[in-house]
């Protein structure tokens, strides 16, 4: 009865453009769904929306460049809507195997990560192998498999040996990986002294990292914004701000982690400042996802997604480095 209704709501909701009539549906424009769906999601009707993103998948052909976006698109709705295995069938649909995996992973019970573990092994991808054994508590199977990867997943090995308080392990795993936040994370409880050089070469990294790479993208990304707000197109306007919205992410990240080198470094003064950086990327992040408060899907995207949990963690690092010596 629940769906029946939602179906009804769709069809009035696709009237209102003009492509349907509630009592005699029809199929309406692929795009003036896509609109609708977009519609529905920001207003909140989440389950709604959601049959819309179902319709325009099910329409679309396979080979069309758009059934990507929108499988994607719909399974990060179902991911809001706290209905994670939904949006595990829609990987399954477009063979994303990483996201997959990586969502089988994130729930509670161990019969998904042992379903990842199956998956996993059927089309033979060898992380995600090894982070379900690691979530089932397998860590030496685990660690043989990315061991046997070589430097491809040796930063993945060296965070589990991390996370096993196996330090030299850990400290040579990230080497391996010209990881020099992790190798000093590893390296400061057996000489602080080396790590807090490999912390100084982390910020350097992270520097060129921003300046060459993650900063330049973001500017693209909100060039895309402002080109799909200027044109008044509100397809590529809701695309748009939550892609710029992942960059924001990225960026907010990267001066997190950069935060944590000049504290490992012992340089308060850089460290406060990167920090704040942090903070105000993701501020950022989190008024574009919400659009002000505008978008509902948005407002529940923020704590689900982990931006709330982001920006959080990263105020309580800027208490930590403005405590710090001078």
């Amino acid at each position: 009865m629940r769906r029946l209704a939602i179906a009804t709501a769709l069809v009035v909701a696709l009237a209102a453009t003009g492509n349907a009539e509630p009592d005699k549906p029809t199929k309406a424009k692929l795009s003036n769904v896509l609109k609708t769906a977009f519609g529905l999601r920001r207003a909140g009707k989440l389950a709604a929306a959601g049959l819309a993103f179902e319709e325009v998948l099910g329409r679309l052909k396979p080979e069309s460049v758009h059934r990507r976006t929108v499988a994607l698109e719909l399974a990060q709705l179902y991911l809001v809507m706290g209905r994670p295995y939904r949006a595990v069938l829609i990987y399954r649909k477009i063979k994303d195997v990483p996201h997959e995996v990586e969502t089988l992973l994130s729930m509670k019970d161990a019969r998904y990560h042992r379903e990842a573990l199956v998956v996993s092994k059927a089309v033979k991808y060898a992380l995600g192998e090894a982070r379900s054994l690691a979530k089932l508590g397998k860590h030496d199977e685990a660690l043989t498999i990315l061991s046997a990867a070589g430097s491809t997943y040796a930063a993945e090995r060296g965070r589990l040996l991390l996370k096993l308080k196996r330090h030299r392990e850990a400290a040579k795993a990230f080497e391996e990986a010209n990881d020099y936040l992790g190798r000093a994370r590893a390296t400061e409880i057996i000489d602080r002294d080396s790590a807090r050089r490999l912390y100084e070469d982390s910020a350097g990294r992270i520097e060129l990292s921003l300046k060459h790479e993650l900063i330049p993208r973001l500017k693209v990304a909100k060039k895309r914004l402002k080109e799909a707000e200027a044109a008044k197109n509100s397809l590529a306007i809701e695309r748009a701000r939550i892609y710029y919205a992942q960059y924001l992410g990225q960026v907010g990240q990267a001066y997190r982690n950069w935060s944590a080198s000049f504290e490992g470094a012992g340089d308060k003064s850089r460290a406060v400042k990167s920090a704040r950086k942090a903070i105000s990327f993701f501020r950022t992040q989190r008024n574009r996802l919400s659009d002000g408060g505008g978008d509902e899907f948005g407002k529940k995207a923020v704590e689900v997604l982990g931006v709330a949990k982001a920006l959080s963690e990263a105020e309580a690092a800027l208490a930590r480095c403005q405590s710090l010596p001078e």
